[in-house]
């Protein structure tokens, strides 16, 4: 574990926090001010303002993108047209009761080997041993 001296300590994390606010994640954030990233997040669980700092900048990206992102969706470019992923993007995450990438699917029967023989004979017999276990005479 590096040791730093204080005034070190402060330079370090105050870079680790000026790159957070730039945009990069935490783990390239640390690794840009040459430490690793165990060491951030034991600063940040030993320092809850520390931590607070990184979270609002953080949050504060995420806010840029989100208007960027609504921008694209609903401000024409120059040719009049709009950004139609972006307007999709965004619906199927504000609306999401209504815009789904993914429809909830429900499956009732069991999943698994559970009856691996009567599969295998079933196989083997072209499927006529499957529909006599069906009909209930299994054979």
């Amino acid at each position: 574990m590096a040791s730093f001296t204080a005034e070190k300590e402060a330079k370090v994390r105050e870079a680790v926090l000026e790159s957070i606010k730039s945009g990069s994640s935490r783990t390239a954030a640390a690794s840009a001010a040459g430490i690793c990233r165990k060491t951030l997040y034991r600063w940040m669980q030993d320092d809850e303002a520390y931590a607070d700092e990184i979270i609002v900048a953080e949050n504060k990206c995420i806010g840029q993108v989100e208007d960027a992102l609504f921008r694209a969706a609903t401000i024409p470019d120059e040719k009049g047209k709009f950004n139609t992923t972006a307007q999709i993007f965004f619906l199927c995450n504000r609306a999401r009761d209504r815009w789904q990438n993914v429809k909830d699917i429900r499956h009732s029967g069991s999943i698994g080997t559970g009856n691996r023989e009567a599969a295998l004979k079933a196989l083997a017999s072209g499927g006529q041993a499957l529909k006599a276990e069906e009909a209930g005479d299994g054979s």
